[in-house]
Order: structure tokens, then sequence, then C-alpha cells
């Protein structure tokens, strides 16, 4: 069996207290205005990878880069749950206690009433579509209508942690052979502003995520 992935990067400082491994899952027919990774949103983009060869990648990336866990984006997951299930389920198995955060734009009361296996793997989730006109300043959230769902009780540990060091929602930006990737939870039009800006300063973006 194969998941559709759209991108891994890694270390992943922005999107939850400590250092993961990012998975974008490709496919999203949520399409919430404003999402800065619309690059994701085709069901038919991306890369089809393998579940066992991608747990095991994942596997051996957490362990020689000693990441605390792994956080998956995308894309929607919950639209590939059967595939997300079985890769976090070999993971979690050969590293139990690893941490694992989803965002995802589904309500929370749907996450928890219609994907109770994949909530078996995951601590911690962000739930609700992406609205731009309600930013938010609580950690890990990016639109002020999104909810935490507690998986379990080192997804509560996690949660606390965000909010009692004062996680700060940002962006991280890492460059790899000539490619830029920013990663986190911008204020409103902040990828338009920051383009602008480094425009004016000579900076061209050639292809970027939040354009479709």
């Amino acid at each position: 069996m194969s998941i559709q992935i759209s991108r891994i990067a890694f270390p992943i400082t922005s999107l939850g207290p400590g250092r993961y491994l990012g998975l974008w899952v490709q496919g999203c027919s949520i399409a919430c205005p404003g999402c800065i990774s619309k690059d994701t949103w085709d069901k038919q983009g991306g890369t089809s990878a393998d579940e066992q060869w991608l747990s095991d990648l994942i596997i051996k990336t957490i362990r020689e880069e000693n990441l605390d866990g792994i956080v998956v984006t995308g894309g929607e997951p919950t639209e590939q749950a059967s595939s997300l299930e079985q890769v976090l389920s070999l993971v979690t198995e050969k590293l139990p206690g690893m941490r694992v955060v989803m965002f995802s734009g589904i309500p929370r009361e749907d996450l928890l009433a219609n994907h109770a296996t994949l909530i078996s793997s995951i601590d911690l989730a962000i739930c609700g579509p992406y609205i731009s006109d309600l930013p938010s300043q609580r950690p890990l959230i990016a639109s002020e209508n999104q909810q935490y769902a507690i998986c379990s009780d080192r997804g509560y540990e996690l949660l606390t942690n965000a909010s009692t060091t004062n996680v700060v929602n940002s962006i991280q930006v890492n460059i790899n052979d000539g490619d830029v990737t920013m990663v986190g939870l911008p204020f409103p039009h902040g990828m338009e502003a920051l383009e602008e800006e480094l425009q004016s300063r000579g900076i061209v973006f050639g292809e970027v995520s939040w354009k479709k």
C-alpha cells in the first residue's frame, strides 16, 4: 500500500515544543482560503510512497537526527487516514516514546467520531478549517475557531508545555540546495507581505506554495 506525500522536512521547531520531522501529505478537498500550502491540495500531485518504506525512513531520520517526534500536516491527513494510520502504527511500534502532532482541517468532533484508529497513534491534534479573518494568539492555533484534540497523556503534556513556555506562533526558514522551506503559522496575508518586502530588496521568489 502507498500514501501520497508532498514533502518531508526536519528539524521542525515551529509546529510544537521540541524538534520534529515534518510530514506533509498530499491532497486536500477543504481548500481553506489563505492556506499557505496550496501546492498540497491536488490529490494527483506529490509523490506516491510505500507505507513500509516511508515508516522506515521516518524511524531512521528520527533516530539519526535525535528528533522528538513527527508533525503531520498537509494537505488533509484524514483524507488518507488508512494509509497514515499504517505509517504511524509502524513508526510508533519502533519508537514508542515518540511525540505525534497532527494538523487537520476537519472539526474536532468529526476527528474524534470518525477516526478512532488514527487517533490511537496521535498525541495532539489541532482541528478545524483555517479562517484568515480569525487570527489567534494561542500556541499552535492559526485561527481562533480551531480547537485542540488531546489524544493521550503525552498530548496533554505537549499542550501544557507549549502554553507554559510561551511557544510563539512563528515562521521557520530552512534552506537546502537552493530550495527555501518556510514552516509555521503566519499571521493573515503574512506570506504575501513577506514576498513584497523581499521583492523591494531585490529578492524574488520562484514558485511558492501559497499561490495556486
